[in-house]
């Protein structure tokens, strides 16, 4: 049996003259079939779709939330509370800096670089601040014990 860089290019001689010795090099990769590893992989494929699926759900319910409660952060269910949707995760500044140029430009001070100042945004600006934290998404802990 022949190496599989040499029987490609014994193959393909024409072609080769095109092709660098890289591209060579990847069409001769040897393949492996992941399907000898048996049905775990079949079944880690259906869960990776069933998650993508799961996390595309999960960010319209979690859109669908703030449109229909006006931005509430406590959820209830039957006077329980079931869900926090809080803003205390860190401040999007790439978005910020997007919408509000003028305010990046206030509040980036150099330090040993260009760094934003988020106390002082925080401070002059809450409401603004406060908008591009991250929202954190949980589901209560005693909605669960409580199933």
């Amino acid at each position: 049996m022949t190496e599989p860089g040499k029987e490609l290019a014994a193959d393909n001689t024409a072609d080769s003259k095109e092709k660098s010795a890289a591209e060579i090099a990847l069409e001769a990769a040897q393949v492996y079939d992941i399907g000898i590893v048996g049905p775990g992989f079949e079944e880690f494929l259906l869960r990776d779709q069933r998650r993508q699926e799961d996390t595309q759900w999960i960010e319209e319910f979690k859109a669908q939330l703030d449109r229909i409660s006006g931005g509430a952060e406590y959820f209830t269910l039957h006077g329980r509370e079931v869900l926090t949707y809080k803003r205390n995760g860190n401040l999007n500044s790439k978005k910020l800096g997007e919408q509000h140029p003028d305010l990046i430009a206030k509040y980036t001070r150099l330090v040993t670089e260009l760094k934003l100042d988020k106390e002082a945004l925080e401070r002059d600006e809450p409401e603004i601040y406060n908008a591009f934290k991250a929202k954190v998404f949980r589901v209560s802990p005693r909605a669960k014990n409580n199933r």
